[in-house]
């Protein structure tokens, strides 16, 4: 495929803007366009007062023999004391898979879709809570994809052996507790169930299958604060349990300057951990400048390292080994009243460490790649 050819989407969003209808002269008696007989508009008659925002999204990720396709839509309503988004995901998968051992060369073509729902409620000037819901279907990365057609190219003519169905849900719960004024902190839960493609080994018994369901727990605190009029941070902490898996816990740092009236600055770092010998580390500041009225121009690095995620009990593994990666990229942007877009172009490399003999077969997959990421987005409020 051509690497030049971008997939585009038109997609809206929120933005901010004290009233959609100009203010009528009083002599004025015929009812403006847009506006029901008994007051207000007809969006409201249909979605309720409050703050409207669409929200579309479109991002672009490829290299030499992957490609990935991600498009979003959201709306979100914001009133008073309540506030609703809904969110609508797409990826569509393109992959050029090549056996490091045996087996064939195959065009790999996979979709996901998703749906996740969120409504918040504010119980007083302090106290805010919400509840959100996502179900997905369909492998939830190229890795799986790469993964469960090296599995039925070994296994498929075995009579035991089954297709995967990817899919999952998860739930969570969250409470803020605005303690004082521009300084909060947030204390959220969540559970999902994942149904992935699973392993398969062949034994003295026959063919064998890994569990395919996989249960999640996670909690994260959250603390935001303004220590000034151009300082703001922010500091994460969570924790994820996985079945079968020790727990994985990490700790986030980030942090917003306002250099002057033009220039912004945003810093972040991060380390994560899970035992026995699992540990991640990132970081990467991003610098913006309003070079005219609502237009902003945007450059950002970030880099990442992990120790490589910790193997499957057996001779053979699909786990990755030690990674590194940088990203640098660069964005424009407006804002209008109503209205605002965004795009971003940035290039993204991957260096793994060496395979072992456990996990080999999977080469091709565990490959230093060059990629090239593309995001769209647009956004409308009223």
């Amino acid at each position: 495929m051509n690497t030049n050819t971008l997939t585009i989407i038109i997609c809206c969003s929120l933005g901010s803007f004290s009233s959609l209808w100009a203010e009528i002269e009083p002599a004025v008696v015929e009812t403006p366009v847009g506006t029901s007989e008994n007051g207000g508009n007809w969006i409201d008659s249909i979605f309720g007062d409050g703050l409207h925002r669409f929200d579309v999204q479109a991002e672009r990720l490829e290299s030499d023999d992957i490609e990935i396709s991600q498009y979003s839509f959201q709306y979100e309503l914001q009133q008073p004391i309540v506030n609703a988004s809904l969110t609508l995901g797409y990826t569509d998968y393109d992959e050029q898979y090549q056996p490091a051992v045996i087996g064939s060369n195959a065009h790999l073509v996979e979709h996901s879709r998703s749906i996740q729902g969120l409504i918040g409620w504010k119980l007083s000037s302090k106290w805010n809570v919400d509840v959100t819901a996502r179900f997905y279907d369909g492998f939830a990365s190229y890795r799986s994809i790469w993964i469960a057609e090296c599995y039925r190219q070994l296994f498929g003519l075995f009579p035991t052996y089954q297709s995967p169905d990817s899919k999952g849900q998860s739930y969570a719960v969250g409470v803020t507790y605005n303690y004082l004024s521009g300084h909060s902190v947030r204390l959220s839960g969540g559970y999902g169930r994942d149904t992935i493609a699973p392993g398969f080994s062949f034994g003295a018994g026959g063919l064998s299958r890994s569990r395919d369901t996989l249960y999640r727990k996670s909690s994260t605190l959250r603390f935001e604060d303004v220590w000034t009029p151009w300082l703001k941070s922010e500091h994460l902490f969570n924790y994820v349990d996985v079945t079968n898996r020790s727990t994985r816990w990490g700790v986030r740092s980030t942090w917003h300057a306002a250099l002057g009236n033009d220039w912004t600055l945003r810093l972040y770092a991060g380390y994560s951990e899970e035992k026995p010998d699992y540990e991640a580390e990132y970081g990467g500041l991003a610098l913006e400048w309003e070079f005219a009225p609502g237009w902003y121009v945007a450059a950002d690095v970030a880099v990442y390292e992990d120790t490589g995620e910790i193997p499957n009990a057996g001779l053979v593994t699909t786990s990755a080994p030690g990674l590194e990666t940088m990203q640098y990229g660069i964005g424009l942007r407006w804002v209008g009243e109503r209205s605002s877009f965004r795009v971003y172009v940035a290039k993204y490399e991957n260096d793994y460490d060496a395979l072992s003999a456990s996990n080999q077969f999977l080469s091709n997959l565990y490959q230093d790649r060059d990629w090239t990421m593309v995001q769209l987005s647009y956004t409308y409020q009223f």
